[in-house]
């Protein structure tokens, strides 16, 4: 069925998946049954003394009001497997929310202001603060949103795919700890040079912190990225896309997306692949130029023909991005 908001240009590629909405009551007595048989069937067979044994349990605990609280947990052993074969691994491993990543199908299409985007996960077309009502009530009387509806429609049904040699690049350049030049976050930080002389000490010491705090955040987020793209590294995917209060669009993931930085933007390629055309190398020419900052004062022309006489150089460098000549 297709979504009766999307535009013609958007009907074709896109449809819509009907989500049923069962009340509270009903998600709570299918949770108790499918709880009710996992206890029943989930069975430990590590070993002969524990062959059998139910790997979790229902219990009761007193909680607030005098109110007794029901807990479901796991067998003692069941941690101790837990522990061996995972908690080892825990620092190679790292889990994400569903809706902090991409999808590997085009979004569903938006047709209300909270029906559109990931599947299962709810996601709110528009960013805003928790506490802001204003926003979602204002949203929720407008007349007509079918424009914007389309809008976000069209930039979620871009496909994307990684550029696996950038990435690889960018891995290397990573795991050998970072280079603040090439906008690869590092490990450990380098403080300023007479830092461990300023006085008073407090004050060296919270500037240390702050910048170890820092660098320790960039870093973790482009473990995130890397992570992200390597998992993704032979997939098509695609990105929902909502708005903030002003109506600007930003993709729904944030850790693997185009409005990132320039490392973040080189993994990425689009998923389906056109002709430049007459003056797609030109442009593209024109922009490394820019990129580089020599000729910001020359025309398009001159900064083309700077492109040409710098080629060698150019290939060198996408060839051996690694070796210094």
């Amino acid at each position: 069925m297709l979504c009766v908001c999307v535009s013609c240009c958007v009907g074709p590629f896109v449809q819509s998946v009907d989500i049923p909405k069962w009340p509270f009551t009903v998600a709570s007595y299918v949770g108790a049954g499918l709880l009710s048989r996992l206890i029943d069937t989930a069975k430990l067979s590590l070993s002969d003394d524990c062959n059998g044994e139910a790997a979790f349990f229902h219990s009761y605990e007193a909680g607030e009001n005098g109110w007794q609280a029901g807990h479901v947990k796991g067998h003692q052993k069941l941690f101790k497997l837990f522990k061996k074969y995972y908690i080892k691994h825990e620092s190679t491993h790292f889990r994400l929310a569903a809706e902090l990543t991409p999808m590997l199908i085009p979004p569903r299409p938006w047709s209300q202001v909270n029906e559109g985007g990931y599947f299962v996960n709810p996601v709110s077309i528009m960013r805003s603060v928790a506490d802001v009502y204003q926003h979602h009530s204002l949203l929720q009387q407008a007349p007509n949103l079918n424009a914007v509806f389309d809008s976000l429609n069209v930039l979620g049904t871009c496909s994307w795919r990684i550029n696996t040699r950038i990435l690889d690049l960018v891995t290397e350049i990573f795991n050998r700890g970072g280079n603040d030049d090439l906008g690869v976050p590092v490990r450990d930080p380098v403080f300023p040079e007479g830092l461990e002389n300023q006085e008073p000490s407090r004050r060296r010491d919270a500037q240390m912190k702050k910048l170890s705090n820092e660098c320790y955040s960039l870093w973790m987020d482009m473990l995130y990225r890397l992570s992200l793209a390597n998992y993704f590294r032979d997939d098509l995917f695609w990105m929902p896309h909502n708005m903030d209060f002003r109506g600007r669009a930003y993709p729904v993931p944030p850790h693997l997306s185009h409005l990132t930085s320039d490392v973040g933007r080189a993994m990425l390629q689009f998923g389906t692949g056109y002709p430049l055309g007459d003056k797609g190398l030109d442009w593209i020419k024109i922009h490394l130029v820019n990129l580089h900052g020599h000729k910001k004062k020359g025309s398009l022309k001159e900064r083309v023909e700077y492109a040409d006489e710098m080629m060698e150089h150019i290939m060198d460098s996408a060839d051996r991005p690694m070796e210094v000549s």
